[in-house]
């Protein structure tokens, strides 16, 4: 008996939250490899540590942006503007972002992985 595996099955979608609103990641198709490598070329040589607090935050929402589209009729908020208000409220730490953007790596965006 033969089995079929196709690559449909290997799209299935993962959800953020980020501040009680709802994001799916974005799968890393081309474009959105393009548009990482295109914020990675605007950093340029700057390592991330250098950053200060609001330059980091501006730049990971710049990688939320490229990998979370809003879910939902009723979130039509951008990643960024979601971390920006909660680093400007004090509501999160530039250790908890990092930490998110990581999260993010391990459950999906790093699935592009080939495997070993």
């Amino acid at each position: 008996m033969s089995k079929r595996i196709t690559l449909a099955q290997a799209t299935d979608t993962t959800e953020a939250d980020v501040f009680g609103r709802v994001y799916e990641l974005r799968p890393i198709t081309r474009s959105v490899e393009e548009k990482l490598r295109a914020i990675g070329e605007e950093a340029g040589d700057k390592d991330i540590d250098d950053l200060d607090g609001d330059e980091f935050v501006g730049y990971v929402g710049q990688v939320l942006d490229a990998l979370l589209k809003p879910a939902g009729a009723e979130n039509r908020t951008a990643a960024s503007k979601a971390l920006l208000d909660a680093w400007k409220g004090e509501k999160v730490t530039r250790g908890q972002v990092w930490e998110f953007l990581q999260e993010l790596q391990r459950n999906g965006a790093g699935g592009d992985e080939r495997p070993t």
